[in-house]
């Protein structure tokens, strides 16, 4: 339609002061209270939050698409799609499922079994939606931060990572 065969934009220099990068990670005891404060969410809720942490920070987009298809409890692993990027094919990523993540799998099916959705508050039906998760944390963590600068759910991945 345009016919545009390269982006205009492209050549146009980067203002440095609207370049946001963030460094910031939790400190063990803001984690800790975030995760205490999750006994005050929803179980669904809760469960997905803390499987994003124990999963070693992952991506909620894609661990809130994850469905039962994608878990095998025998091989003890929990598949996530990652379509991030200009890739032509999505790649997958195989998560190892440690005791405590597998409990809180087991937790949500005994609530989700009936559908195809692992973190869902609709019996399976439909996945929780990422802005969901991403509103809670950034409520517990007003909640939860003592020195004024509340974390991010990205911060938290970084958190994990670091």
């Amino acid at each position: 339609m345009y016919r545009l065969q390269a982006n205009p934009m492209q050549l146009v220099p980067r203002i440095g002061e609207f370049e946001n990068a963030r460094g910031r990670v939790l400190e063990d005891a803001e984690l800790g209270r975030l995760w205490k404060a999750l006994d005050d969410c929803g179980a669904e809720v809760a469960a997905t939050i803390r499987c994003i942490v124990l999963l070693g920070g992952q991506r909620i987009r894609q661990v809130v698409r994850a469905t039962w298809q994608d878990y095998s409890r025998s091989e003890g692993r929990l598949r996530l799609t990652d379509a991030k990027g200009k890739r032509s094919h999505p790649v997958d990523h195989l998560l190892p499922v440690s005791k405590r993540v597998a409990k809180e799998l087991e937790g949500l099916y005994a609530v989700n079994s009936g559908g195809e959705y692992i973190f869902s508050t609709t019996l399976g039906e439909k996945p929780i939606h990422d802005s969901t998760i991403s509103s809670v944390i950034g409520q517990l963590a007003k909640k939860t931060t003592s020195n004024g600068d509340a974390f991010r759910p990205s911060d938290i991945r970084r958190t994990v990572e670091t």
